[in-house]
Formats: C-alpha cells, sequence, structure tokens
C-alpha cells in the first residue's frame, strides 16, 4: 500500500507520540491535565469566577488542553489502526 508524504509523516508523528505515552513523563502531564480540568470544573461549580474574562481565560486553557489529548489519542488511534489493517493484509497474504 502506498502512502502520501502525509499518512507518512502522520504516521510518524503517532509512533514518536506511542514512545512519549509510555513515559513517566507523559504521566506527570495527564495528571496535571486532568488536574487542571478538575480544578475548573470544582471553581465553576462550587467558588464560580470573579468575572466573564477569569472564566473564559481559565475555560480556554482547559479547552486547550483537551485539544492537545485529542490531538494525541487521534495519533494513537491512527496508528493502531494503519498497524491493524498491515497486520491483517499479512495474514491474509499467508493463508
Amino acid at each position: 500500500m502506498e502512502l502520501s508524504k502525509e499518512q507518512e509523516q502522520s504516521l510518524m508523528e503517532g509512533d514518536i507520540l506511542e514512545q512519549l505515552s509510555t513515559t513517566k513523563g507523559w504521566e506527570w502531564i495527564t495528571n496535571y491535565i486532568s488536574d487542571k480540568i478538575q480544578q475548573f470544573t470544582n471553581r465553576a461549580i462550587i467558588n464560580g469566577f470573579k468575572n466573564q474574562e477569569d472564566y473564559q481565560f481559565y475555560r480556554g486553557e482547559v479547552s486547550g488542553l483537551r485539544s492537545l489529548l485529542v490531538e494525541v489519542e487521534n495519533s494513537l488511534l491512527n496508528l493502531k489502526n494503519y498497524r491493524d489493517k498491515q497486520r491483517s493484509e499479512e495474514s491474509g497474504r499467508i493463508k
């Protein structure tokens, strides 16, 4: 199967992110993001925000962090799907 340069780049990025996702550093990053999301939720429910600007700032921060996680998860999923497809094609040729 021939891949475009964009697909090759995407798979290479997925491979790098896969390696990253197995480190203690990635565990720290995901815990940090989870804590930030929880802090925002608690603040919104319990204390509220001083003003709309405060709310928008923290909402934007949480939104950006969530977007980062989604991008990484999508890259990892694309890599997994590609590998699964490759395995499937290889097992079809072996039969």
